[in-house]
């Protein structure tokens, strides 16, 4: 079953204007209900919805009672309400609600349908609580659940990196600066010297008052800094930023690293890539291989079918190369037709069967275009397997072999001068 969002509000051009805006921008299907009977009916229907948004004052409840009716179904929920004075803002906060929202401007509606979307990214998200206080740490997990993170916990800073260890894709670290064994600015800097700032996120967390503490640990690595005690929005708001923060940065870097029409790296990525290889080679020794790869004739499909069929070759080219090459391998496109691929831990022979695969899938994968006429492409490759050299003279070798491929006839493999 799809997940569902379920919206249950009685202002039907505010319902419409959210069901329309999550629809368009998440592809999430949505319910609208718009009394509490409504909302007790579908939720005996339907109990996979990842949210609800609801409102407070209802025509047959104006007590909230939808929102704990929603909780006890275990439905994450956000509360909009036209209503702001303080008590009843305090009195819904206190339960366990994501986020509590006025819905007095248009802003406020761009906002809950963004926090859609938050909400639905961060069952994705790790995000590991480092405190020695039980009952503090208690309480920040709990909030972390709410928002639907995936939540681990430590109690210092080398229980945490053990963590980190087995779970290098955890995306923020929220860690206590007072800690026995090893304090939060010494797992800071720990965590700095393997993951930079784009790749984990580190929220340090203090009662202590000296500015010049949390100045050292943003210094030293910390992305952010929250006092203690601290409260609930707060703590949610600086959390989810600092998430949008890190996909922020990661899209810079997919834009910077990434050819933007097949998805692969680009020539500048490759060489980087190679040098954190470089490291890897030092402590564990291995054969590896580099390919150039030319597409056949290109210049003539271009020429015959347009340059969209250019680009939907290139394309087709792109999705067989990752099909077929290992997760560790580093494959870029290196401008026009042309692409290159390290083939990690592969000698010669481990290498041509690689690339054979793709060499023979690609000749047999017909480019069918929107108007439905089809043709065949082939591309050519030149190898070298002799890491002995640099890699810059390895791409030179393999390039020149790539020649010799394409007087050869094309559509093979050159190993060999």
């Amino acid at each position: 079953m799809h997940q569902r969002v379920l919206i249950v509000e009685d202002n039907h051009s505010i319902a419409r204007m959210l069901s329309i805006g999550i629809g368009n921008r998440y592809g999430l299907p949505v319910d609208v209900v718009t009394t509490y009977a409504d909302a007790q009916g579908i939720l005996a229907e339907q109990t996979n919805y990842i949210l609800a948004l609801v409102d407070v004052v209802l025509p047959d409840s104006i007590n909230g009672e939808p929102i704990d009716l929603l909780i006890k179904n275990k439905v994450p929920v956000i509360v909009m309400t036209g209503l702001e004075d303080l008590k009843t803002r305090k009195d819904i906060m206190a339960k366990s609600i994501l986020d509590y929202v006025t819905k007095s401007h248009p802003e406020d509606i761009d906002y809950i349908i963004e926090r859609v979307g938050e909400i639905q990214r961060n069952s994705r998200i790790k995000v590991i609580v480092v405190d020695d206080s039980s009952l503090a740490r208690s309480i920040m997990v709990k909030l972390l659940r709410i928002q639907q993170f995936i939540v681990f916990e430590a109690e210092n800073g080398a229980d945490a990196l053990a963590i980190i260890e087995k779970n290098p894709d955890i995306k923020v670290v929220i860690t206590d600066y007072n800690m026995p064994i090893m304090n939060g600015l010494d797992l800071t800097i720990q965590i700095r010297r393997k993951f930079r700032r784009e790749a984990m996120a580190i929220i340090a967390i203090s009662s202590e008052t000296d500015s010049a503490i949390s100045s050292q640990l943003l210094k030293l690595g910390a992305s952010d800094f929250i006092h203690k005690p601290f409260i609930k929005e707060e703590f949610d708001c600086r959390i989810n930023n600092t998430v949008r923060s890190i996909e922020n940065l990661e899209k810079i870097l997919d834009l910077a690293n990434k050819d933007f029409l097949t998805g692969m790296f680009n020539r500048r990525h490759f060489f980087a890539a190679y040098e954190e290889y470089q490291k890897e080679l030092i402590s564990t020794p291995q054969p590896f291989s580099v390919a150039m790869i030319d597409l056949d004739n290109f210049k003539k499909i271009n020429d015959t079918y347009g340059h969209d069929a250019g680009d939907l070759v290139l394309s087709t080219f792109a999705d067989i190369i990752r099909k077929n090459i290992r997760g560790a391998d580093i494959a870029a496109r290196f401008g026009g037709e042309e692409f290159c691929i390290i083939l990690k831990n592969a000698g010669s022979g481990d290498a041509v069967r690689i690339l054979e695969l793709i060499r023979s899938m690609f000749e047999k994968t017909p480019i069918v275009l929107p108007s439905k006429v089809a043709f065949q492409c082939t591309a050519s490759i030149g190898l070298c397997s002799d890491p002995g050299k640099t890699i810059s003279d390895m791409v030179s070798i393999a390039d020149r072999r790539l020649y010799g491929a394409k007087l050869s006839g094309k559509n093979k493999i050159q190993i060999t001068d």
